[in-house]
């Protein structure tokens, strides 16, 4: 995975407030504070542009603010904005920072929710950061795969304070998430994904097929007295 991004600057804003926003530096990011200081708020607003569904739960200092803009820094040094608004909706995308950002700037439209049909998502985006864009990975023991989410990626790059206290698994999610949650992590520590996997055929499939088989051959035959 030689490609890459760092966040640079998360900024909310709004009419008549002054802005508020946190810059990042290179390297691990680690927000502290007393109780009731915004840390969660930070931390939700960075996974909402990252892709998640539910925007940031509303807080005394936000009410004033409306849109949120999360600015990125890719390896050879240009840089992209992300800016959504906080009640929900899909995403713009902007090549440029987010001070430079004018009336007239081009944007793509992100949808929020993954689609592995579609390049214009949030996820498909920080795939193709990450180079890791249509990778897949081993859901089950069967064999099946499905396609990576950066919804997958994106809970081993943000780490709250729950999780850093909580005793379950930082790795599994859920029972029915966990074989998917250990193959990502065992992806992003590889760079090997699980797309020459071959999945193992159920029985019932088997006994479907044989039976659709069968009827075709009956087909075949009684077609074959016809003529």
């Amino acid at each position: 995975m030689n490609s890459g991004y760092i966040f640079t600057e998360l900024r909310v804003t709004g009419e008549s407030v002054v802005n508020a926003s946190i810059l990042f530096d290179k390297g691990l990011n680690v927000i502290t504070g007393p109780s009731d200081t915004g840390k969660t708020y930070i931390y939700e607003c960075i996974d909402y542009m990252l892709g998640a569904s539910t925007p940031p739960k509303a807080i005394r200092q936000s009410k004033s603010y409306n849109k949120i803009y999360l600015q990125i820094e890719i390896s050879d040094g240009s840089a992209y904005t992300l800016e959504g608004d906080l009640k929900g909706g899909s995403v713009k995308l902007f090549n440029v920072k987010i001070d430079e950002i004018t009336f007239d700037n081009e944007f793509r439209v992100l949808n929020r929710k993954h689609n592995p049909n579609s390049d214009e998502t949030i996820s498909a985006f920080f795939q193709k950061l990450n180079n890791i864009y249509k990778s897949e990975i081993r859901k089950n023991g069967r064999g099946v795969k499905r396609q990576l989410s950066y919804r997958d990626v994106a809970r081993y790059i943000l780490v709250d304070e729950e999780r850093i206290i909580t005793k379950k698994s930082l790795i599994e999610s859920n029972y029915v998430q966990r074989t998917a949650d250990k193959n990502t992590l065992k992806f992003i520590i590889s760079g090997e994904d699980d797309s020459d996997i071959i999945a193992l055929v159920t029985k019932e499939t088997i006994s479907n097929k044989k039976g659709r088989l069968e009827y075709i051959n009956e087909t075949i035959e009684e077609i074959s007295k016809k003529t």
